[in-house]
């Protein structure tokens, strides 16, 4: 077998956490897409990787489409391989390997886009480790391809432990008169009734502390979170995780240049990791760096560690080197290669749209802006380039919406810019 790129990497890119993966007692969520996925998905995959399709004697007749009686779904190969990254998954989530779980998930949702029972999955992995923000995404993106009010009912829970109670209801009541009813209406009687305070009891224990950072920096409350997360780092250093919440912590306090610091000492220990890497790129691009040497240092590394990826990380990674470069010409060329990698990709299609808007290339510049999404609340520099395009092209409600969480960011430089493309 071939060796990987990731094999050619420092033993310690390996290193993974495994902190935080504090198991949840059964929810209805996760009963219904377990029974969907045994009976719709897993036994099918189980059954042709051990025994082979039904009825294949030979080569030939192991063609998956000639193996199936008329009428009944023939799997491809990309659709088993999906199934049984699923199913190792969620056993991986069972057993309290939350990052083994994310990987065969993440791959599985890579080869079946928008497959709701990956997607759930995802979200309750993403939940148990207090990562909320990303639990609200695979959870909203679960509703949106499903019909099932076990997924209605996971999004509203995840909302709920976010403080955001008045969202979850509205949630559940646009869905109840569809969906289950009782279920539904057992869900709203349990909004509002989180109980974080158990949680904070739990201070001193690794796994509970590291949950309690997320759920710190879930509801702002980023002065509590940096002394915890600076002292799980402390603490043990051999867990990325650790490192990654203190990094968000200080940059979310306004600390790019601590931030900085952190992520360089982080990247070192970590040098396979694309979100270390990329969230060094932020705290330089945020002010976090006032040496061009430095800006240069990130952009290597970014550009290097890109070829060692996947291409969806490939394209984040070579986004981000867009939005942090000062040269135009290198800017564009980095973005257009990260949308011909990820023609999803906010960052990239962001820094083309205003690229192109400011040269006057107005029909390219709607072009990147109709594939360009919201951007998380938290980007502000990634919100202040796509609020520049808009505002350019003569957007100012789509300008004044895209750099509205930036009006309230810890940067001066960034609120300015913000200010400057609403008039404010």
């Amino acid at each position: 077998m071939a060796t990987t790129p990731y094999e050619t990497l420092p033993a310690s890119y390996a290193t993974r956490s495994n902190a935080a993966a504090n198991q949840s007692a059964s929810r209805p969520a996760a009963v219904y897409i377990f029974r969907v996925i045994v009976l719709r998905l897993a036994l099918p995959a189980i059954v042709v990787s051990v025994w082979g399709l039904p009825g294949a004697t030979n080569a030939q007749d192991a063609n998956p489409r000639a193996a199936f009686p008329d009428g009944v779904p023939r799997p491809v190969a990309s659709e088993i391989d999906a199934m049984a990254l699923l199913v190792r998954g969620m056993t991986q989530h069972r057993l309290g390997n939350s990052d083994r779980a994310l990987e065969a998930l993440r791959n599985a949702l890579l080869i079946s886009p928008g497959e709701p029972a990956i997607a759930s999955v995802l979200a309750s992995v993403y939940e148990d480790i207090a990562d909320l923000p990303t639990a609200e995404y695979y959870a909203r993106l679960a509703l949106d391809s499903g019909s099932s009010a076990a997924y209605a009912i996971q999004l509203a829970r995840i909302l709920d432990s976010q403080g955001r109670q008045a969202d979850a209801r509205t949630l559940l009541l646009g869905v109840r008169a569809s969906k289950d009813s009782l279920a539904v209406d057992a869900a709203l009687g349990s909004i509002g009734k989180t109980n974080h305070a158990a949680l904070e009891a739990g201070i001193g224990n690794a796994g509970s502390d590291a949950s309690l950072v997320r759920r710190y920096l879930a509801r702002d409350s980023v002065a509590q979170a940096i002394p915890l997360a600076r002292r799980l780092v402390d603490e043990d250093p051999r867990i990325e995780a650790h490192w990654q919440d203190y990094i968000t912590a200080l940059l979310r306090s306004g600390d790019a240049e601590r931030a900085a610091e952190i992520a360089r000492e982080a990247t070192s220990l970590f040098p396979g990791s694309v979100d270390l890497h990329i969230a060094w790129a932020r705290a330089v691009g945020l002010g976090g760096s006032d040496a061009e040497n430095d800006r240069a240092a990130v952009l290597d590394r970014l550009v290097a560690l890109a070829s060692y990826v996947d291409a969806i990380d490939h394209a984040r990674l070579i986004a981000y080197a867009s939005l942090i470069t000062t040269d135009v010409q290198q800017a564009d060329s980095l973005a257009m290669v990260a949308v011909d990698l990820d023609a999803k990709n906010v960052v990239a299609r962001s820094v083309l749209a205003s690229i192109r808007a400011r040269s006057g290339r107005r029909d390219e510049a709607d072009e990147h802006l109709r594939h360009t999404t919201a951007t998380d609340p938290y980007e502000w520099d990634v919100a202040v380039v796509l609020g520049t395009a808009l505002h350019t092209l003569g957007y100012t409600d789509r300008a004044r919406a895209a750099v509205e969480a930036a009006l309230q960011c810890p940067y001066p430089a960034i609120r300015e810019s913000a200010r400057s493309l609403i008039g404010g």
